[in-house]
């Protein structure tokens, strides 16, 4: 029997340990972001005063996983580079990324892994009901194996890596240091970072954000850059490419493009996502696609910090009992342990409030599992201590008092219970939602345990056109000289969400081929 997220409890309780390979899908964070109040880049260009001045062949704005592509390509084809880098150090929240996704790369085919590129393409489109930019999309399946055979031949050891039980992970690629699993930060930025650091043409500076555009007759000519202390400097540039992580960082812009509550969300990763590279560009003429588009996980519990706390892990990742403000069902828990994160997000930001019920056979079961490895992380085995400190969970020794703790109709409550566990037993067909039963998990033995559930999420996915060269575009089509749009800056490859079901990993595979490419073409316009 392969191991899922379905089963996994089960074999467990029959002293199975197994990697569940569910969370291998797209990256992740072990921390939430904090919002900022509004857009960082807005500052009006005619008005900023710069001290001083200097010049460069490509400015590169941020150091995640396309940032850091797109400058160390960029210096190694010969450009001097200035690398801006809005925090005290690179990566972002790229450091704590899990895989990433590559398309016939040299390291598939050692494996005896190969795709039909046009298949591929087919799938990524139809995900999007075919809202995707085509030509991007296009640029993005062949050449992003090349992308990850680039990485490793500058030393970072790749290997692909597909999940059995998850077809959506067979684009996969990981890393790994000294032949162990690690996360993209560890095992393919420090390489690079690496790499650059030997590079004495490449700039790189920490603390120092991009606060607007150079334009000059509708062309990019640089950016201008604040130091910590203050200084303005306006670098001039024969192209600016922009990777500065989109913006779910930005409670405004969130709401403004989800048209959904900023507190109905919880975004793992890294502050700083502000939205500066997309705003810089739409301040430039730049066309904006699919800007309400983002990249779901599983959900998550109120109260937490972390991914991989142990509250999530057991309380967001599997098919519990899932009620809402009145205590009624709502959705087909099952949803959860598929490969498409966004069914689930969706339903719960429908909601004004959602709640996960568990009962004690299931928190022994899991606490009784203690530390365990997810390969993208180990939980402490503290599972109880974690419930105790949790702001989200409250517990009670009867559903009656559960229902009174959370502020939920009893009865409607009580009838929810009762309809979950009979389709659970198999007494029952969920002629509601269509829910398994073999899915689900009973809820039966006191006392009983209610999370609060949010919609959480990796990060924003939309933003900036652009062409297949990755030169962003103007609403007519029309080239912007100078200027590129990377990773999640650019929105061109999704209209409906993060393709989870069809290719884990696409974040960082784009973000990596995007900045690839973006350096190749910048440098060959010099």
């Amino acid at each position: 029997m392969e191991t899922t997220r379905r089963n996994f409890l089960k074999l467990s309780l029959a002293g199975t340990a197994a990697v569940a390979g569910a969370s291998f899908l797209a990256g992740c964070s072990p921390t939430s972001t904090a919002p900022s109040s509004g857009d960082s880049a807005q500052t009006d260009d005619a008005k900023i005063e710069a001290s001083q001045e200097e010049s460069c062949d490509i400015v590169v704005v941020g150091s995640g996983t396309s940032g850091t592509c797109a400058a160390i390509r960029a210096a190694e084809l010969g450009a001097n580079v200035i690398w801006l880098e809005k925090t005290d150090a690179k990566g972002g929240t790229s450091i704590y990324t899990e895989a990433m996704a590559g398309v016939n790369s040299q390291l598939q085919k050692s494996a005896d892994i190969s795709f039909d590129e046009n298949s591929v393409f087919y799938d990524l489109m139809d995900y999007q009901d075919w809202g995707g930019l085509g030509k991007v999309v296009m640029a993005f399946v062949q050449n992003s194996g090349e992308t990850l055979d680039w990485i490793a031949e500058k030393g970072a050891e790749v290997y692909a890596s597909p999940v059995p039980g998850y077809p959506a992970t067979k684009y996969l690629h990981m890393a790994s240091v000294n032949g162990e699993y690690s996360r993209i930060g560890q095992g393919i930025l420090e390489p690079l970072w690496k790499v650059g650091e030997g590079m004495s043409n490449l700039d790189f500076r920490p603390k120092t954000p991009a606060i607007g555009l150079a334009i000059d007759n509708g062309a990019v000519t640089g950016v201008y850059a604040q130091s910590s202390d203050g200084t303005i400097t306006k670098i001039s540039a024969q192209s600016v490419i922009l990777a500065s992580g989109g913006f779910a960082s930005n409670q405004e812009m969130y709401e403004r493009y989800t048209q959904s509550p900023y507190e109905l969300i919880k975004f793992w990763g890294l502050e700083g996502r502000d939205g500066d590279g997309i705003n810089m560009g739409m301040k430039a003429g730049a066309n904006t696609h699919a800007l309400r588009c983002l990249s779901y996980s599983y959900g998550a519990v109120d109260g937490t910090s972390s991914f991989d706390d142990e509250v999530n892990v057991w309380f967001s990742w599997y098919a519990l009992l899932t009620v809402n403000a009145d205590g009624d069902r709502f959705m087909d828990e099952s949803i959860v342990l598929g490969e498409d994160t966004s069914k689930r997000n969706i339903a719960l930001t429908a909601q004004t409030a959602a709640y996960v019920i568990a009962d004690e056979a299931y928190v022994k079961q899991c606490a009784d599992l203690g530390a365990f490895n997810w390969g993208t992380g180990t939980t402490k085995g503290e599972l109880r201590e974690s419930i105790k400190a949790c702001s989200g969970i409250v517990k009670a020794d009867t559903i009656e008092a559960l229902a009174e703790a959370m502020g939920v109709d009893t009865q409607t409550l009580q009838a929810s219970v009762d309809e979950y566990n009979a389709i659970a037993a198999g007494e029952k067909e969920d002629n509601r939602f269509k829910t398994p039963g073999d899915a689900l998990i009973p809820v039966k033995e006191g006392p009983f345990y209610a999370a609060k559930l949010v919609a959480s999420g990796y990060g924003t996915i939309g933003g900036l056109t652009t062409n297949e060269k990755f030169q962003v575009t103007t609403e007519s089509g029309e080239v912007i000289p100078g200027l590129y749009a990377t990773g999640t800056d650019n929105g061109s490859m999704y209209y409906i969400s993060y393709p989870m079901a069809v290719m884990g990993g696409t974040l960082q595979g784009f973000g990596a081929t995007s900045g690839r490419m973006a350096a190749e073409d910048a440098c060959a316009n010099l």
